[in-house]
């Protein structure tokens, strides 16, 4: 397995008000961004989050664009429902897309908030199976990238890789929803969220894994 991670270099200034100390938010995207790329045997490219958006966005595309035969793309940053921190959104996903194509990429997990929301205001019905998250920054891409590509995607804020609402979207899909990978409060709900946080390389494996087997290893966990 071939990948790459994407991660800031530079942590949000001021003082974290839940831990009243400074933020060590790039601190904790970088160790996992370079967990993944370990675990999988891959690279890592930290952007300079202190520059304008567009010209992150064009370090990230001028580092991707000679490579080729990677699998997968991990971002670990910050994102919001119609954008990543790499400074991608949903006006420049085609471009990031293309890039990631042309480099064959086949999986994108957005280890980053929120990328998984539709654009209008309301939170409950991106968590739907409806509506769900069609026109944000993980369906815009998902749907630029084509074939047999997913996405994969958190619905709210949390931890970068712990954080359990995630949505898988697939390019070959009707709908531009997602579906959840494990749907809050089913059998495997408790079971998922506890892999997550106690199992390194399973929450930095799962965006490589069919749907199936993840739910094959969380009931062999449960059972045990």
């Amino acid at each position: 397995m071939t990948v790459i991670a994407i991660a800031p270099r530079h942590n949000r200034p001021g003082i974290n008000p839940h831990t009243r100390r400074p933020y060590r938010d790039a601190d904790e995207f970088r160790r996992e961004a370079h967990a993944f790329a370990q675990l999988h045997g891959g690279r890592v490219f930290v952007f300079d989050n202190h520059k304008e958006p567009a010209a992150r966005f064009a370090d990230v595309v001028d580092w991707l664009t000679p490579m080729r035969g990677i699998e997968a793309a991990g971002f670990f940053c910050h994102g919001l429902k119609a954008s990543i921190q790499v400074g991608a959104g949903v006006k420049n996903a085609h471009v990031l897309a293309a890039t990631l194509r042309s480099c064959g990429v086949r999986a994108v997990p957005l280890y980053a908030c929120e990328t998984a929301r539709d654009l209008d205001g309301d939170r409950k019905d991106d968590e739907d199976d409806g509506p769900g998250g069609a026109g944000g920054f993980a369906s815009v891409l998902v749907r630029a990238l084509g074939g047999d590509c997913h996405v994969d995607a958190h619905t709210r804020s949390g931890h970068t890789s712990r954080l359990p609402f995630v949505r898988r979207f697939y390019a070959n899909d009707d709908t531009d929803a997602g579906h959840w990978l494990v749907e809050p409060g089913s059998a495997l709900w408790r079971t998922w969220k506890a892999a997550l946080r106690d199992d390194r390389d399973f929450r930095l494996s799962f965006p490589l894994l069919s749907q199936e087997a993840i739910a094959a290893y969380l009931s062999a966990r449960q059972v045990a």
